[in-house]
C-alpha cells in the first residue's frame, strides 16, 4: 500500500497494472486517507493474505510517503485482523513510530548514523526484523559482468551489456576519471565505516536480521547471484559465516511461517544445496556448488547452464 500513484518505479508500477489486468489481483493499492487504508485492509483479509506492505518512504524528497495518520490506521486495521504489516523505509527517522504502531519488519531499512543504540534495542524489544539489502547499491559500483560465477549461468550478450553499463557510469577524460576515482574511495571508506558501525550494534542488541536482495526490482539484478553476494556483505560486516547462513535460510522461513523450509529435517521440503567447500571456513564457498536438489530431486545444472549461456 502506497500514495496513489507512488511507488518503487515506473516498472513496478507498470508491472503492478499488468498483473491487476491479467489475473485480477490488485498488487498495488493506492490509499490517501486513513479510513481508505482501513478498507483496503479489509478487502486484503477477505482473501486471507498474511502480509501487507507499505510503503514509507518520498525518495528523497521526489514522491510522496504514507503519512503517519494513515499508516497508522493501516497497521491498527491489520493487527486487529492477525495481519503482519511490513514497511519499505529509508529514513531511520520513521522507524522509531512505526515500531510503535506494531511493523512486523522493515524492508531496505537503512543503515547509518541515525541507527543508533536506542533504536537497534526498539527493534528487537519489539520483536521486528530488518532486511539491510546491501548489494542493490554497492553492486552498480562493481564490475560485476566480468565475475565469472556470473558468466556461466549468462549468456554472453548480458555479460557484456553489464560491462557496458558499469563502464558507461564512469566519468569521461582521464583527469575526471582520477579525480571521480579519489573522491569515490572517499565516500566509499566512509560508508564502509557507517555500515560497519551500525551493522554492528544490530548484532551486539541481537536484532532478527534476513537476507533479501530486492533482485528483479531493478533490470540485471539477479535472483540467486545477488543472494550469494548478500551473504558476502554480512560477513565483512561482522557476522559469522553460520549467523549469515541463517539470516538466509531458517530465519526467513520462521519470520513468513514457512515451517516446512529454512531448515532440513524429516517432513520438510528437500530443497538444499550440496557443495565442495565448507562455507563455514569462508562465506564465498557458497558458490562451490555441487549439487541442487528441489523436492527431493536433482536438478540438472548443466543442461540449465547450457540453455542460459546459449550453449544448447
Amino acid at each position: 500500500m502506497a500514495p496513489p500513484d507512488q511507488g518503487p518505479n515506473n516498472q513496478f508500477l507498470a508491472h503492478a497494472v499488468a498483473i491487476a489486468e491479467q489475473t485480477g489481483m490488485t498488487v498495488l493499492r493506492g490509499v490517501a486517507s486513513a479510513e481508505e487504508g482501513r478498507a483496503s485492509v479489509r478487502e486484503v483479509s477477505a482473501k486471507q493474505i498474511p502480509f501487507i506492505k507499505i510503503w514509507v518512504d518520498d525518495r528523497g524528497g521526489s514522491q510522496e510517503k504514507l503519512g503517519r495518520e494513515v499508516y497508522r490506521a493501516i497497521i491498527d486495521e491489520a493487527r486487529a485482523r492477525d495481519i503482519e504489516v511490513i514497511v519499505h523505509q529509508q529514513n531511520a527517522r520513521d522507524m522509531p513510530d512505526l515500531l510503535e504502531a506494531g511493523v512486523a519488519g522493515f524492508l531496505h531499512g537503512r543503515l547509518g548514523p541515525g541507527l543508533d543504540d536506542r533504536l537497534a534495542a526498539q527493534i528487537r524489544d519489539s520483536d521486528a526484523f530488518l532486511v539491510p539489502n546491501l548489494g542493490l547499491g554497492e553492486l552498480r559500483g562493481e564490475r560485476v559482468g566480468g565475475d565469472p560465477f556470473l558468466q556461466e549461468a549468462t549468456p554472453p550478450e548480458v555479460s557484456a551489456r553489464l560491462r557496458e553499463a558499469y563502464d558507461a557510469r564512469q566519468p569521461g577524460g582521464v583527469a575526471q576519471a582520477i579525480t571521480a576515482s579519489q573522491l569515490a574511495t572517499a565516500n566509499a571508506a566512509r560508508r564502509e565505516r557507517e555500515l560497519s558501525e551500525a551493522f554492528s550494534r544490530l548484532l551486539a542488541a541481537d536484532v532478527d536480521i534476513v537476507l533479501g536482495t530486492d533482485a528483479g526490482a531493478v533490470p540485471d539484478h539477479f535472483f540467486g547471484y545477488t543472494g550469494h553476494r548478500e551473504l558476502e556483505i554480512f560477513v565483512r560486516l561482522g557476522m559469522t559465516p553460520m549467523q549469515a547462513i541463517v539470516a538466509a535460510t531458517s530465519r526467513p522461513a520462521e519470520r513468513l511461517g514457512l515451517s516446512e523450509m529454512g531448515t532440513i529435517g524429516p517432513g520438510k521440503a528437500a530443497d538444499f544445496v550440496v557443495l565442495d567447500s565448507n562455507p563455514l571456513d569462508d562465506i564465498r564457498n557458497t558458490r562451490t556448488i555441487s549439487r541442487v536438489y528441489l523436492g527431493g530431486r536433482e536438478i540438472d545444472r548443466e543442461g540449465l547452464r547450457g540453455r542460459w549461456t546459449g550453449r544448447n
